[in-house]
């Protein structure tokens, strides 16, 4: 099967002329004229390796990357930037955010070419078979659903849990595995002093609950839901059966060294960073899980998440819609000023 490129550039001619030639190399070939966009794709396409730009409006090319990084189901991805620039310092920056690699404009067709194939081939053999199979009908990005067949799939119980809804408590008896079919769902903690605190969220195609069945103990979160959420219920017997097929359990490894990818690319902005780098932080990373710039959650959510108070959160809030950094409408929050948020000092 040919490989899926997607191709992010804001320049019509320069995007037409990079699918022409990997598209004649036998690629398959997605494209997206901005960050925003590419971001999208990448849900809905499942590629195998991204090729973006950097100077790019609405989005740059290192937003594209940091969203992508906070998001396990994108962290995996290989990503090449085209940049017109050869300076050391654009270098340095791309390859600490995890770039695999650089074009520098202008390039010919067979240098485009050999730098694909190489980093196709060095990028993780384990995720590049994890993606979606031909004619399932399956949440894109899903690690585990992908080697089951629809029938297997659909056989499980599908459950309802409306917004605000509890799926399971902090220290109760471990019932399932879950599946996430739509929805977002939040796993928190609650601090010695009544604070809660988000420590993970999951959204479509994600699975959650299984650490808790592999170590044998309670349940080490409070898990629930921020908006109306379908979820797939797995029984832990069925669970345990699909332990034992190497395919199962190697999409697993896979699902947790991307998740564990994703988490230290956000630790650092939860502990010392300031107010305001907390609150940028935590909108982008919401932007990478929710794949684009127009958000949903709750105020009390939002600040769980940024390790802040509700109060603290309301007036940074209001200080970005004053800068003309956000919009903001009920439990809506729209991303204006992208660039300026990834930006924000510590």
């Amino acid at each position: 099967m040919a490989k899926n490129i997607l191709i992010v550039e804001d320049n019509d001619d320069l995007r037409e002329n990079i699918s022409e030639i990997l598209e004649l190399a036998g690629f398959d070939v997605v494209t997206a004229v901005d960050g925003i966009e590419g971001l999208k794709a990448m849900h809905t396409s499942s590629p195998d390796l991204v090729i973006c730009d950097i100077m790019m409006p609405k989005l740059d090319g290192y937003g594209v990357l940091k969203a992508m990084k906070s998001n396990p189901r994108l962290s995996h991805l290989p990503l090449i930037f085209l940049t017109a620039k050869a300076e050391k310092e654009d270098f340095r920056s791309g390859m600490n955010l995890g770039a695999v690699d650089y074009l520098t404009k202008p390039f010919d067709a067979a240098e485009l070419i050999e730098v694909v194939q190489v980093r196709l081939s060095q990028s993780n053999p384990v995720a590049a078979q994890d993606h979606p199979q031909q004619g399932f009908n399956i949440a894109p990005g899903n690690f585990f659903t992908s080697i089951w067949n629809q029938e297997k799939y659909n056989h499980c119980e599908h459950r309802v849990f409306p917004k605000k809804s509890v799926i399971y408590q902090y220290d109760t008896n471990t019932r399932f595995v879950y599946f996430v079919a739509s929805g977002c769902i939040k796993a928190s903690k609650t601090t010695d002093n009544g604070r809660e605190l988000i420590i993970d969220m999951f959204v479509a195609g994600d699975m959650f609950g299984y650490d808790d069945v592999l170590m044998q103990s309670r349940h080490d979160v409070t898990c629930q839901t921020i908006m109306d959420s379908v979820i797939v219920l797995l029984p832990i017997d069925e669970f345990k059966r699909e332990m034992s097929h190497p395919p199962f359990v190697k999409a697993l490894l896979s699902y947790q060294m991307s998740r564990a990818r994703a988490m230290s690319h956000r630790m650092p902005w939860l502990g010392l960073s300031s107010l305001r780098k907390k609150v940028a932080e935590s909108l982008i990373y919401l932007m990478g899980l929710q794949h684009g710039s127009d958000l949903s959650i709750m105020r009390e959510d939002l600040a769980a998440l940024a390790g802040v108070a509700k109060e603290s959160l309301s007036r940074t809030l209001t200080d970005f819609k004053d800068e003309g950094l956000i919009t903001t409408q009920d439990h809506q929050i729209q991303l204006l000023k992208i660039d300026k948020l990834l930006s924000m000092p510590d």
